[in-house]
């Protein structure tokens, strides 16, 4: 019996470490291949930790080069990571520099290797990507975000909105309900010339909601976008 307890404790303590001690390689391409990690222990904490964490060498001045910011007062000297783990919470967030882009950059992952809860990268969820994520053009940051439970009666309808460029210009997009009550907005930021489809992932509740694109100011598309389902 005390054989049996001890088979029982063992194997729901490992269920209940596997939500709180998991490690994720996240591989980036944008011409020279890099891995980072992230994760989540309940040995680290949320700043630098040296015998967890991947500090990353000096950004170089040209090639591209992907990496965690690091923020921590005692290693003030630090300023990148290559590997991320942080203290165990109900949401995280972390975000993905990226320095020298000169061709598009693709991110991949193991999808059997994502952790238990719902961890999304830049909205979408991670296991409905099939481990691939092709990063926006003129991104320079993208976020993953882990939450122990998915969102809750939140929709989220991924939604394309086209544009094209005459010539590399500042683009605003902004979205309003039926009302006229502006509910998100994306951008300012610089695109090249030729066309664009970006990627509405804002939680709003479904109905149509209607968009405005802006380049240097002046409107040059406008459209419909009809949230119908939930996540």
């Amino acid at each position: 019996m005390k054989f049996l307890v001890c088979i029982i404790f063992l194997i729901t303590g490992g269920i209940f470490a596997s939500t709180e001690d998991w490690h994720l390689s996240i591989w980036l391409d944008g011409g020279i291949l890099y891995e980072l990690i992230l994760g989540v222990s309940p040995d680290a904490t949320d700043g630098f930790d040296a015998k967890i964490d991947k500090p990353a060498p000096p950004v170089p001045p040209a090639g591209f080069f992907p990496y965690f910011p690091c923020d921590d007062e005692k290693y003030s000297y630090l300023p990148a990571l290559w590997g991320d783990v942080r203290h165990p919470a109900d949401s995280i967030k972390w975000e993905i520099v990226l320095r020298n882009i000169t061709v598009p950059v693709s991110v991949e992952w193991e999808n059997d290797l994502l952790p238990a809860g719902y961890i999304a990268i830049e909205g979408t969820d991670m296991r409905k990507l099939g481990g691939h994520f092709d990063v926006a053009d003129n991104d320079t940051v993208i976020v993953i975000q882990y939450s122990k439970r998915a969102p809750a009666e939140q929709f989220f309808s991924p939604t394309s909105i086209m544009f094209t460029l005459k010539s590399a210009s500042t683009v605003v997009i902004t979205i309003s309900d039926r009302n006229g009550n502006i509910v998100d907005t994306i951008g300012p930021k610089k695109f090249s010339a030729g066309s664009h489809s970006i990627n509405w992932n804002f939680p709003a509740q479904k109905g149509i909601y209607l968009y405005r694109v802006e380049a240097d100011g002046e409107k040059i598309a406008q459209g419909k976008i009809v949230l119908i389902g939930a996540k």
